[in-house]
């Protein structure tokens, strides 16, 4: 599922016109000592995947969330976009 989510997330960046999603640098997110997500940041943008939450923020240089989503929503609007483009 990892490396589903993580190719949604550089898509998905890309969909929204962040060029060279390739360059994502990813961080393990650890609160008390526990694992509870993700991190992603490319060229000023950050994205969270919060396992607990069950959610993916997309967030702008400046901290404004761009999207907000599940990560199964995500992988499907990645393959529905897949489907199209085929």
């Amino acid at each position: 599922m990892l490396e589903r989510i993580r190719t949604a997330i550089a898509a998905e960046l890309g969909r929204l016109g962040i060029l060279n999603s390739n360059d994502l640098r990813e961080t393990i997110l650890i609160r008390e000592g526990l694992y509870c997500g993700r991190k992603f940041q490319c060229h000023g943008f950050s994205v969270i995947w919060f396992i607990e939450e069950n959610e993916v923020k997309f967030f702008a240089p400046n901290g404004t969330v761009m999207v907000a989503t599940s990560p199964e929503r995500l992988l499907d609007s990645i393959e529905e976009s897949e489907r199209r483009a085929a």
